[in-house]
């Protein structure tokens, strides 16, 4: 096998971040597949990007840009036009994720990462 076939195939998922909410809002992935998140801010106000993925105790995520700070009650914050990017390989579960900004309660959505075999795993829901 050449070193391209014997590489993982990475699931990716983008989450845009709006007035106020996030979209997709349901996003599924195959539990322990390597994942590529990209959150974009493209709203007007600034945002902050939480979940309970990123905190547990199986998740070793791999940052895109080192300068990101992530603090676990706050999350990450996110200015308008920009973005972050991180790889982790996620166990099965729900997480979920949100912007922790006061008024922001509407942007809310949910990780569910599922084992192979189950039909539903490559699904990213749009509502």
């Amino acid at each position: 096998m050449t070193g391209s076939a014997c590489q993982e195939e990475i699931q990716k998922v983008r989450i845009t971040a709006e007035e106020f909410l996030f979209l997709p809002k349901v996003v599924h992935l195959q539990a322990w597949k390597p994942f590529h998140l990209l959150v974009a801010n493209q709203g007007r106000e600034l945002h902050r990007f939480k979940s309970s993925l990123l905190t547990h105790q199986d998740v070793r995520v791999q940052w895109k840009f080192e300068q990101m700070t992530f603090q676990e009650e706050k999350g990450i914050g996110l200015a308008p036009g920009y973005a972050i990017e991180l790889i982790t390989k996620p166990p099965t579960g729900f997480y979920r994720f949100q912007c922790p900004i006061r008024d922001h309660r509407g942007m809310q959505g949910m990780f569910i990462v599922e084992e192979a075999g189950n039909e539903n795993w490559n699904r990213v829901d749009r509502a």
